[in-house]
């Protein structure tokens, strides 16, 4: 009868933790998940933050070039370079502005709704990211003449 005891107490222990492994299975694959999540976020934001020198340099380059038109009587061609410099600038804050407000707390796997903040925050990142490249890329051809 000990034995059948015994038996019955062994066979429970093994079930619960069958069942904790299981679990635990399962909320390392959310947090993985989530862990990919943040590593795009993450990426996008590291792509355009490589960008943010290049900005800087463009704005003063454009600026100067708009100041040496507006000399020369051009007034439009002076607007036009002042306007990417603005396009550039708004580029510039809205990066500043993701930052900012980026708050790590609330992507952690242990707080509700972390999965629906970071998808919000990448898409909000990945605009960021379009703005800062579209800027440049007109500010490069403004500069080169095109």
């Amino acid at each position: 009868m000990i034995r059948y005891i015994f038996l019955f107490a062994f066979s429970l222990v093994l079930l619960s933790c069958g069942e904790s492994t299981s679990e635990s299975q399962a909320d390392e694959a959310a947090t993985s998940g989530l862990g990919d999540l943040t590593n795009e976020v993450m990426e996008v934001h590291d792509e355009a933050m490589a960008k943010m020198g290049e900005v800087q340099q463009l704005m003063q380059a454009l600026d100067q070039k708009a100041n040496e038109l507006q000399e020369a009587g051009e007034e439009k061609a002076a607007i036009a370079m002042r306007d990417i410099v603005a396009e550039l600038n708004d580029a510039d804050r809205g990066m500043r502005e993701w930052m900012r407000g980026y708050d790590p707390s609330a992507a952690d796997p242990a707080t509700e709704g972390a999965e629906g903040y970071l998808k919000n925050q990448l898409q909000k990142i990945e605009e960021v990211r379009e703005n800062m490249f579209s800027a440049i890329q007109k500010g490069q051809a403004a500069l080169s003449g095109e």
